[in-house]
């Protein structure tokens, strides 16, 4: 395996992540404790399949330069979420570095939320 590969997997793999029904489990449990912030496209997250209810919704690649738009509290923790998890462990670094709280990556994305046939919102434009 070339070298930037081994650094690509290795990064990839030092990303706290969440299965998709682990993470739905939890915020049916215990909404209240975390922030799921979704980072595709303005077209993903108005499409059909809709995204995760009560998700922030921050494209990427803009999620560093919107940052601020995630509040989040002491004792949460942050979920990223894109369509199969590559732009969420993308966007990881920028907003671990910005807020002190434990930031995850779900597992698979939207893909696997989607594949477990797990609830999600669509909105309606009016």
């Amino acid at each position: 395996m070339s070298p930037l590969l081994l650094l690509a997997a290795g990064c990839a793999s030092s990303i706290p992540r969440i299965d998709a029904p682990d993470l739905a489990r939890a915020l049916e449990e215990n909404p209240e404790h975390y922030v799921v912030v979704d980072v595709r496209s303005q077209r993903e997250w108005r499409g059909k399949r809709g995204h995760i209810a009560g998700a922030l919704h921050l494209p990427y690649p803009g999620v560093k330069d919107r940052i601020d738009e995630i509040d989040v509290m002491p004792g949460q923790q942050i979920v990223l979420v894109c369509f199969t998890g590559h732009r969420s462990r993308w966007s990881y670094e920028a907003v671990q570095q910005a807020v002190d709280v434990p930031v995850k990556d779900l597992r698979g994305g939207m893909m696997s939320w989607w594949r477990h046939d797990l609830p999600t919102e669509v909105e309606r434009t009016p």
